[in-house]
């Protein structure tokens, strides 16, 4: 199996959807930029209702559930230096996978 910075030397483009802290973002930078690789962020962003949403297949505990409103409060749901920010809650996933996929095409191409 190869190492993700072994497919980055003959596919030079990563796409990172993780929720970042400034610090992230700036040591994904200076790694993927280091190897000849264009990192995109992308925020994967939905309402606190909808992540803690049972019908989503996961039940979280109390104490995940305030971590949750604790981040959407801190703004993960939509850092400064996200390239995109997809709201997941606003159509299924394969809509959601699709626009995912031709937003971040677009985004290569340029």
């Amino acid at each position: 199996m190869q190492s993700g910075l072994e497919v980055l030397r003959h596919t030079p483009i990563v796409v990172i959807a993780y929720p970042l802290r400034c610090t992230n973002w700036i040591y994904f930078c200076r790694t993927f930029e280091s190897e000849g690789a264009m990192p995109l962020f992308v925020t994967l962003r939905a309402s606190c209702s909808s992540t803690v949403d049972e019908r989503q297949g996961r039940a979280f505990s109390r104490d995940e559930r305030a971590r949750i409103r604790i981040m959407i409060a801190e703004g993960y749901g939509s850092r400064p230096f996200s390239d995109l920010i997809l709201d997941t809650d606003k159509a299924d996933f394969a809509e959601t996978l699709a626009r995912l996929e031709h937003e971040t095409r677009c985004m290569i191409a340029t």
